[in-house]
């Protein structure tokens, strides 16, 4: 199989990232240890990403050893994106529709990153 050259490699991530018609944004969720050595969590809001968001239907995922976890929804975004397990992501747009209501998911899989962005699973966080 013949390898992308760069210029094509770009053009597909270009032409993909124009589907993006979601918005969202990831928090970081941090631990500090208080005066009395007591966890303390800190989170920190990203800037707003364009993203393709995909409700699933409560798709389950097999991950080792033979736990299931329940996938609400599929996020895909640009592979520029730094993330990762312990970070919370907010929906705050989804198509033309701004939500009144913001969605909180949080990442329930390892990033997959394939040619035309990074793919995450994400399980919706109670309120």
């Amino acid at each position: 199989m013949k390898s992308l050259n760069q210029y094509t490699y770009n053009r597909i991530q270009n032409s993909q990232q124009e589907t993006f018609l979601d918005t969202g944004y990831f928090s970081t969720v941090t631990t500090t240890s208080g005066s009395y050595g007591e966890p303390i969590e800190n989170s920190v809001s990203g800037s707003p990403i364009a993203c393709s968001f995909h409700w699933t239907g409560g798709k389950e995922t097999w991950k080792e050893p033979v736990n299931y976890l329940k996938a609400d929804a599929i996020l895909k975004i640009p592979t520029n994106t730094q993330v990762n397990q312990k970070d919370l992501f907010i929906l705050t747009k989804q198509k033309t529709e701004t939500l009144s209501n913001p969605i909180t998911f949080e990442v329930i899989s390892n990033p997959r990153k394939s040619i035309s962005g990074i793919i995450i699973d994400l399980k919706k966080v109670e309120t």
